[in-house]
Formats: structure tokens, sequence, C-alpha cells
């Protein structure tokens, strides 16, 4: 991805190729619950996480802090699949989500100041606010959605954080804080460097689909991070009381039941504070296959608007 065009650097590292195997990992989450295969995969993970945020702090290229950035991300959403948390996995996917939009969009935005200012470093990023503006919008908009609220990349942390505490696991804890610490450090740095004061204005080549796409990116960003609920106008939505499966020893099976309880007693208790779905009617429907369209989505409130 270092040699790479763009594009391809793009599409590599925020979907296609670095997704595959944590995304069967989060499909496998609830297997890995309270177990010894659970803990060694969140530790690996946990460890990666903050090795590899060190590991980019050192870095001045702008695509290998990018790189390393991935590895550390990719190094997080491994541990929270191996914990099998219902924090952790919903953490999980967020950060699939959040990831896949910011590093699709930094890249290409890298590739677009390259070829800009004929350097993809750091360094020579500085006062990037001013001589070319647009393009140092994008990329504030991509790494302040990699470490800044109201993005997910900040809210799956601290889930995430906050399931470990409770669990509990204090050298996943540690892993988190300082892996945490020296993300914000390296991102900051950056930011830093881009809002510095520089005399000079350049003349910007940026072709005007690269910027069609970066801007669709940094929308779909901003999108994500405060939009109201919204559905399609042919959506379904399933409620149901779901099912699960235990295996291992008693007290492990009885460890997962309780975990399992607890999940469900949450659900419930999200879905009648956040919906107009009251208690009586939740328990009437949710033994069956209760499909909700669109119409019936707002009726209930699941989501405020049709699009």
């Amino acid at each position: 991805a270092m040699v790479a065009p763009t594009p391809s650097s793009a599409l590599l590292h925020s979907a296609t190729m670095v997704k595959a195997g944590v995304y069967m990992l989060v499909r496998l989450a609830l297997a890995m619950n309270g177990n010894y295969v659970g803990e060694m995969v969140y530790l690996c993970g946990g460890f990666t996480f903050l090795v590899a945020s060190c590991l980019a702090i050192a870095q001045s290229d702008g695509k290998k802090v990018l790189a390393y950035s991935t590895i550390s991300n990719l190094g997080l959403i491994v541990a929270c699949a191996g914990a099998g948390y219902q924090e952790t996995i919903w953490a999980a996917v967020f950060l699939i989500i959040f990831h896949a939009v910011s590093k699709s969009m930094l890249f290409q935005c890298v590739g677009a100041i390259e070829n800009t200012i004929g350097s993809r470093d750091i360094e020579d990023m500085e006062g990037l606010a001013v001589r070319y503006p647009k393009l140092a919008f994008i990329l504030m908009v991509g790494i302040a959605g990699m470490f800044l609220a109201p993005f997910g990349m900040l809210v799956s942390k601290w889930a995430a954080l906050k399931a470990f505490v409770t669990a509990p696991s204090s050298i996943m804890v540690l892993f988190i804080v300082f892996g945490s610490a020296t993300t914000m450090f390296y991102w900051t740095k950056w930011f830093a460097k881009i809002l510095g004061l520089h005399q000079e204005r350049g003349k910007d080549v940026t072709q005007k689909n690269e910027y069609a796409s970066m801007f669709f990116h940094a929308g779909l960003l901003i999108l994500l991070a405060g939009h109201k609920r919204f559905c399609l106008k042919n959506s379904t939505a399933l409620a149901h009381s779901g099912s699960g499966g235990t295996c291992g020893t008693y007290e492990q099976t009885e460890a997962q039941m309780k975990d399992y309880q607890r999940f469900v007693k949450t659900m419930r208790d999200y879905i009648i504070e956040r919906t107009d779905i009251d208690a009586k009617t939740l328990n009437k429907y949710k033994s069956k296959e209760w499909y909700l369209y669109s119409e019936d989505q707002t009726k209930y409130r699941v989501v405020d608007k049709i699009i």
C-alpha cells in the first residue's frame, strides 16, 4: 500500500483487504466470550493496538502514519471481537464503519497533496490550511474522525474501555489507555502542522473528480457522526427474541447465560427508552418475527425520517 497508486491504497487500507479477517472475528465474537481463545485474541489485539500506535509516532511519511494507524485500529477491533461483550461487539462494528470511511478519504487526500506539493511528508504540510484550504479541510475532517468526538472512533474506544473496566481486565485497560494516548499524540501533531502559519499560496492541481470523491467521504463521515436515525423507503427492521447457545463447563455455561440475559435486558431497556414501542407491545411481538416496514419504523419512532 505504500507504493501503490492512491486509489489502490485507499481501497486496500479502508475495506477490501484489511477488513475481511476482522469481520470474521466479529461474527465469531460471541463464541469467544469467556474462554481462553477469546482472552488470547483480545490480548494480541490490545498489544497490537498499543505497539502500532507507538510506531506511528516516529513516522513523518503521511502514508506510513496512515498504515500504522490502520494496524493499530485493526488491533483494537480484534481486541473488541475477542472479548465478545455486547459493548465491545458494537464498538467493533462502529470501528469498522468509521475506519473505512475515514481511511479511504485520508489516503485519497494524502495522494492529492503529494500530487500538488510534490511530497507526502507531514513536515511539508505545514500551513496547508492557508496554502490549500480545500485539501486542508478534507484532511482535518478525516483526522478528526479518527480521534475526536462525536465521531465513532472515540465513542468505540470509550465503549471498549468501559467494557474491559467492568470485566475486569487490567492489562486491556492499560493497552487501551496508553494506545489511545499515543494515537492522540500523532494525530494532534499532524493536525497542528496543517494549521501552522505559512505565507505562500500555491496552485492546486487536484482534479474536480478527485475533490468529488473526497468531499463525498467527508460528508458521509460527518453524516455518520451527527445524523438523526433514518431508513430507506423499502427497508425493514426485524424485532424478535433472538437465539443463543452455550458450551463448556457448568460454570462457563452459567456465566454465558448470565451475560446473555444481561444483553437481552439491555436491548429491551434500550428499545423502550429510545422508541415509542412500550413494554406491552414488545412482549406481545418479541416471540414472533416482527417485521417493521419503513412506515412502522417512523410510527414507533425507531427512525426519525424516511429517505
